[in-house]
């Protein structure tokens, strides 16, 4: 498949059914409400199951506390994949903040500056484990357990493909 097949394919998917594209676009203009965003993203879950069972257009809109449930365990993996780096940024930074805090380098340096510098490394920190977490969650779908999302080999094995 050439890439233009892969964007042709990619523009005919989200309009195979107007329908539920509908039904798609109403949930994540909810997004900003809880259950909505938990729903959205079992949606996700659900369009991934649909893919690997080879359809050609978006999957329905039923059986919603499935959904709402694929959609808790989608939470689930992507706060371990994103805590654990977030949690590790955040120690550091409170490390160096103290050091600043208690040194000199407080007033070469400025507490803004200070800020704007951990952030940077807190979202480098976490960038990879994002992208990761796709392909933990995918794993997930395919091997119908939560435990499939965190075991490493294989989904870095997929990396290196």
């Amino acid at each position: 498949m050439n890439l233009s097949e892969i964007l042709s394919e990619s523009f005919k998917y989200p309009l195979s059914n107007l329908k539920r594209m509908l039904i798609l676009g109403i949930l994540l203009a909810l997004n900003i409400l809880i259950i909505p965003a938990i729903l959205s993203m079992g949606y996700y879950i659900r369009i991934i199951e649909s893919s690997f069972q080879g359809s050609n257009e978006l999957p329905p809109f039923n059986e919603w506390g499935k959904m709402f449930a694929d959609g808790l365990k989608y939470i689930v993996v992507l706060l371990i994949y994103l805590g654990i780096p977030a949690f590790i940024g955040s120690f550091i930074g409170s490390m160096i903040m103290f050091f600043i805090i208690y040194t000199d380098l407080n007033q070469i340096m400025g507490l803004y500056t200070f800020m704007a510098i951990l952030y940077s490394v807190i979202i480098l920190i976490t960038i990879v484990p994002y992208f990761v977490s796709f392909m933990g969650i995918t794993r997930m779908v395919r091997e119908n357990s939560v435990k499939a999302a965190f075991e490493f080999t294989p989904v870095i094995n997929v990396m290196a493909l």
